[in-house]
């Protein structure tokens, strides 16, 4: 018995040791225009930082992915604030009419395992690489087929690729990791930031 838990003791650090810490780098076409926006991932804790003309965005998903943190830096607000959202709260499930397993894709000399999904909202289909990267969470929070298609499957690895088709219209994303040690500030609310208080309209 000793030697059983000194093996899963063993495998859990060598686990531990290859989790992916750095940056998820994101390039969205839509329509022709491309933006790019970051992912930051450190253990469990997933900060999602963009820019635009209209200002600067931090999603903040927790370690135990209860609730979100939207932080707002940006000339629409009379200030700078953040919003709440807490899961137990959060929007109903989005009915999923089919997912399955798809062909594979090659991207720059990787397999990557394809999914799709169909839902209410949408479909998607994503091609997945070996990197361990764990993005599930946000579809308690955000209404999109590609994170319905992450949770639907529960895929803890890099989508290199990814294609949305909406009724408001179709975009791709593509991702390219870059391992490298974070600051935990990365992680926390800007200094300075309010809470909102979230309004839900009926």
């Amino acid at each position: 018995m000793k030697k059983i838990y000194s093996t899963l003791l063993v495998l859990f650090i060598s686990m531990s040791a290859f989790a992916f810490e750095g940056i998820i780098h994101c390039t969205k076409t839509e329509n022709g225009n491309v933006t790019t926006f970051d992912f930051y991932i450190k253990n469990n804790q997933i900060a999602v930082v963009s820019k635009d003309a209209d200002g600067e965005y931090k999603v903040l998903l927790s370690a135990d992915k209860s609730n979100v943190k939207i932080c707002l830096n940006s000339p629409l607000y009379d200030k700078k604030g953040y919003y709440l959202l807490d899961k137990s709260e959060a929007k109903k499930p989005v009915p999923v009419y089919r997912k399955s397993e798809t062909d594979a894709l090659n991207l720059n000399g990787e397999v990557c395992k394809g999914y799709t999904i169909s839902t209410e909202i949408g479909s998607a289909i994503a091609y997945f690489s070996n990197v361990d990267v764990d993005l599930t969470g946000f579809s308690a929070f955000f209404e999109d087929p590609i994170y319905e298609l992450i949770d639907a499957f529960q895929l803890k690895t890099l989508p290199k690729k990814m294609v949305v088709s909406k009724t408001t219209g179709s975009y791709t994303i593509d991702m390219t990791a870059e391992a490298q040690s974070l600051d935990a500030s990365i992680f926390e609310v800007p200094a300075g930031f309010e809470q909102f208080q979230v309004t839900v309209s009926e």
